[in-house]
């Protein structure tokens, strides 16, 4: 039982590492939207310091950036049009552009709580390790929506609910059988 023991102590040290993470996350963007708050109402002039923090906050949470439709004059009764992107203009106090800022710290904070709750979800965990190789090709940032990737996605995946049919059918023994069948070649 030697490998369970190593897996499970692998696993409780991830379980524990994503915990922190989101509890780190879900306190940073709380703390960063209370200092937004007072940056857009004039009480803190700092807040620009903290903009690549909070571009990667959302980032992590995969907060899509939204574009504002704009128009400004430009003189002799002319307009410019355009879009722009909001996350880009974080810095600047625009009427559109503030709202959406909020909503993306109130999305970003649901996320990091929902990625909370699912490290103590035991069927996250489950799915996690049967699909093993999916989440490491997403993780990786590989685009599974390809056909040459998503074959090899089935091929690994079908690689690796070979070893874990062995691994768990063998067990500790796993270490011996490989030795075994490899000297019989």
């Amino acid at each position: 039982m030697k490998i369970w023991t190593y897996l499970a102590c692998i696993l409780i040290v991830i379980i524990i590492y994503n915990i922190l993470l989101n509890f780190y996350r879900i306190h940073r963007c709380k703390k960063l939207l209370d200092k937004y708050t007072l940056w857009v109402s004039g009480e803190d002039n700092n807040f620009e310091q903290d903009k690549a923090e909070v571009l990667f906050l959302f980032k992590k949470a995969n907060i899509k950036d939204s574009v504002l439709p704009v128009s400004q004059p430009i003189g002799f009764g002319n307009i410019a049009s355009f879009t722009t992107s909001v996350q880009a203009n974080i810095l600047k106090k625009i009427v559109g552009v503030v709202p959406l800022i909020f909503d993306m710290f109130d999305e970003s904070i649901g996320c990091y709580k929902f990625r909370l709750r699912q490290c103590i979800n035991p069927l996250f965990w489950i799915e996690k390790i049967i699909f093993l190789p999916k989440s490491f090709f997403l993780f990786i940032g590989l685009n599974l929506e390809n056909s040459a990737l998503k074959l090899c996605n089935i091929l690994f995946s079908l690689i690796w609910w070979i070893f874990l049919f062995f691994v768990f059918l063998f067990g500790d023994n796993l270490y011996i059988k490989i030795k075994e069948f490899i000297s019989q070649i």
